[in-house]
């Protein structure tokens, strides 16, 4: 995610109201210049299916869903 402050609250609340529960999310943001980080942190605390991670620069799209693959712990038939 980068600088998405204004849709990120909808996005989590849309994946908290699914009806299949045993799932982990992994956020990662792209080093947002916004509060995109903020609004997420609040939205995601005390629900341990989220987690995010902090890029410190910008990684772009192919590595960041592989070190979101990477910090999901996926099982091998996954």
């Amino acid at each position: 995610m980068y600088n998405v402050e204004q849709w990120i609250s909808r996005t989590i609340h849309s994946l908290k109201n699914q009806s299949y529960k045993n799932f982990c999310c992994v956020l990662i943001d792209d080093f947002s210049t916004d509060n995109t980080v903020e609004n997420a942190l609040e939205n995601i605390s005390g629900d341990d299916r989220f987690s995010i991670i902090r890029n410190t620069s910008r990684k772009l799209a192919a590595q960041n869903r592989y070190n979101g693959i990477l910090a999901a712990k996926p099982n091998p038939e996954d």
